[in-house]
């Protein structure tokens, strides 16, 4: 509702789904080849749209490919980076978080 009427209802999205862990075990990260070809053996419904090892390594995938945070300042990143997702599904105010992710950057 707003004050000229109302306005039709948003179209339903895929839920982001998504995975946070205190430290990552794979020696090579989420960068390596261990965790690309597990990645990519999800099938059907199955999605894993983001991820994040508090200990300095994260991705994401909101651009379509698998895209590697920053071992440093990884948590920042990565909330950067999920808030703009959010963001694009939502009706919150703009912020260019990306801009503040890539201030961080690769």
């Amino acid at each position: 509702m707003h004050a000229g009427g109302e306005y039709p209802p948003k179209t339903l999205y895929p839920i982001v789904a998504g995975i946070v862990a205190s430290k990552i075990d794979w020696a090579d990260g989420f960068s390596g080849a261990t965790f690309q070809s597990n990645h990519s053996n999800l099938v059907d419904n199955k999605v894993l749209d983001c991820g994040l090892a508090v200990s300095g390594d994260c991705f994401d995938m909101f651009d379509g490919a698998i895209r590697i945070g920053p071992s440093e300042n990884s948590l920042a990143y990565f909330i950067f980076r999920l808030l703009q997702k959010l963001q694009s599904l939502g009706t919150v105010p703009a912020i260019d978080w990306n801009a503040y992710a890539e201030a961080l950057g690769n």
